[in-house]
């Protein structure tokens, strides 16, 4: 493997960890901007 594909790689597994940490987080996240805003319709 190159230098350059390694990299990629690396990046392509950063991302994917992102994704996957904001899947898990997103309805938290969805109930604390609710509580905040007051209803669902302006959160």
């Amino acid at each position: 493997m190159t230098t350059d594909q390694i990299f990629l790689i690396e990046i392509a597994l950063t991302l994917l960890i992102i994704l996957l940490i904001l899947g898990y987080l997103r309805p938290f996240l969805k109930r604390i901007l609710i509580d905040l805003c007051g209803t669902d319709d302006r959160a």
